[in-house]
């Protein structure tokens, strides 16, 4: 019976998950749509500009007539590029979306639930069933937002590496400055999440011992923010190499940086340090995240 109620709740879950990617899908069609119908306007109106230019040149009005009609152009291609930056957020999301809620980490997550469910350890099962519904219901809520702020980003990094625990055993600290308001602070979705995956697996999950995962939220000045997301693994360079999958983490972030610094007061930008000792032995990795407040 208990096994039934965990494959009717995961059922359940799958379920959400193709209806949130149908959702996402449709919106981005939609606003594709727009895009295409904002831009052939703009070729009308600029169509339209040179023949007035033809029709009225030597004429008096056709200064007043060519500003009229190069306002209007302008005014045409902002609301065309807000609607790009509409689409290309729309399409970062739905890669996040497909990105974040992998095959492998679904599965590693129910292989570890059948796992406990077969050793007849059936508090543990629904205990990391109920944290995985949790987790992929927060994905789809957050999928819907062009931002998150830092204390609900933090949240899912936390939740993320809740049930990264049923396959390893590193242990993972916060850090925060008491001063900062994480609630106050915008940041881009799912970020932290998709460096935390990648420190687990490149530079954690070689190593032969327990690691740590830091995060920590410095506030150097004013307007200024800085985030930490650190590990303990073998390095980027003793990493092993997973085909496809740095590349295309790395695009994803490039791109929701794009977005959120297009459409928010803040800016933000990132690099990666390799963490070394004295003599020069690897000792992890440091991904520096730095929030700016725009003046």
């Amino acid at each position: 019976a208990k096994a039934f109620y965990y494959q009717t709740e995961m059922l359940k879950v799958m379920e959400e998950i193709d209806i949130e990617e149908e959702r996402v899908q449709l919106a981005y069609q939609e606003e594709q749509a727009k895009v295409d119908a904002a831009q052939q306007e703009l070729q009308l109106i600029e169509a339209q500009q040179a023949r007035s230019r033809v029709q009225l040149r030597g004429g008096l009005m056709i200064g007043a007539l060519a500003l009229l009609v190069v306002g209007l152009v302008i005014r045409q291609r902002q609301h065309a590029q807000k609607n790009r930056y509409q689409t290309q957020l729309l399409a970062s999301e739905l890669k996040a979306l497909r990105a974040q809620i992998n095959p492998h980490f679904i599965f590693n997550a129910l292989a570890g639930i059948q796992g406990f469910v077969l050793q007849h350890e059936r508090e543990s099962a629904n205990h990391y069933l109920t944290k995985f519904s949790h987790y992929i219901r927060q994905v789809l809520y957050q999928s819907e937002k062009p931002a998150n702020t830092l204390a609900e980003e933090v949240d899912m990094l936390s939740g993320y590496l809740e049930i990264e625990k049923l396959r390893i055993s590193h242990t993972f600290h916060q850090e925060v400055d008491p001063e900062v308001d994480l609630a106050a602070l915008p940041f881009p979705s799912m970020l932290l999440p998709t460096f935390a995956e990648n420190a687990l697996w490149h530079g954690l999950s070689p190593k032969k011992e327990p690691g740590t995962l830091t995060l920590r939220v410095l506030h150097p000045s004013d307007h200024e923010w800085v985030i930490h997301l650190e590990d303990d693994g073998v390095g980027r360079k003793q990493a092993p190499d997973r085909p496809g999958h740095q590349s295309k983490g790395l695009q994803l972030v490039q791109e929701k940086l794009a977005v959120f610094n297009q459409s928010q007061p803040y800016q933000i930008s990132y690099h990666v340090e390799d963490l070394m000792d004295e003599a020069g032995k690897a000792q992890g990795t440091r991904v520096v995240l730095v929030l700016k407040k725009q003046a």
